[in-house]
């Protein structure tokens, strides 16, 4: 069946579009790093990307020969992805992690872009990756480490600015949490008894329109979405109009130039 054929309880078009307009293009700066380094690390083989959205790491994975399978737990979101790419052979699946339906050792390397830093069992989800992925293969993901970033300072920026109140943090307990920064990244791959290989950064600019980068929020997408709609109508109107005061010093000839660095941890499965 194809994924355009199954319907979404989560999200709708709208949101999956709007966010493959705005917060997909941003993650998808890291791409090239990822996909480098695993490349390096296990070759060109087959591989599962988990989370994968609207398909942007596994369209470019599939162009550069690897046999990709794409999971995600929105149907929206690959039908976005599929309709973009429908003839370069990548396999779009319905699923979540750690409910994995593939048999022990069926690819050769996994990658998680900004997805670990979303689910509710991290270590239960690396685990999910390791069962996966064949001993000796690799395993690579990215998350947004804690701290002031360009991105972070923006939205702060609008937050002040518009008096918006932000709900209480959803945070996780002390036993499936972890220190969002490379170093906590690598503990958490080193706790599932996987064998750091690369532990580090990737840095990259975004340049986008402004109006684009704003469907993310405005409908309801990452932590600055929730927020947003958890407002009344009148702050909504002000975080928008504080949302263009804050890009206009970022933005030159109509694009917005947004800094952004990830955390990037790729460990190797023991034999």
């Amino acid at each position: 069946m194809s994924v355009s054929e199954v319907k979404s309880s989560a999200w709708s078009g709208a949101a999956a579009a709007a966010y493959d307009m705005g917060f997909a293009r941003l993650c998808q700066g890291a791409v090239g790093e990822v996909l480098d380094r695993v490349e390096r690390l296990s070759g060109v083989g087959s591989l599962l990307d988990l989370g994968a959205g609207t398909g942007r790491l596994s369209t470019e994975a599939q162009r550069r020969g690897f046999a990709v399978t794409a999971v995600d737990r929105e149907p929206d979101m690959l039908a976005i992805a599929e309709r973009r790419a429908p003839d370069l052979g990548v396999t779009w699946t319905v699923a979540e992690a750690p409910e994995l339906p593939f048999a022990e050792d069926s690819f050769d390397a996994a990658a998680a872009n900004f997805v670990i830093n979303h689910v509710a069992k991290p270590r239960e989800v690396l685990g999910a990756l390791g069962r996966v992925v064949v001993g000796d293969g690799v395993i690579a993901t990215t998350i947004w480490p804690s701290g002031p970033s360009p991105l972070s300072e923006l939205w702060q920026q609008v937050v002040a600015a518009s008096g918006a109140i932000a709900p209480p943090p959803n945070r996780l307990g002390p036993a499936d949490d972890f220190e969002r920064s490379v170093e906590g990244l690598a503990g958490l791959h080193s706790s599932c008894e996987l064998t750091v290989e690369f532990a580090g950064t990737v840095a990259w600019t975004l340049m986008i329109d402004p109006l684009d980068f704003w469907q993310g929020p405005a409908s309801g997408i990452a932590v600055i979405g929730a927020l947003y709609l958890a407002q009344p109508e009148p702050v909504r109107e002000r975080m928008f109009a504080a949302y263009w005061d804050a890009v206009a010093d970022r933005t030159r000839d109509g694009y917005l130039h947004l800094e952004a660095r990830a955390a990037l941890v790729i460990s190797r499965v023991p034999r």
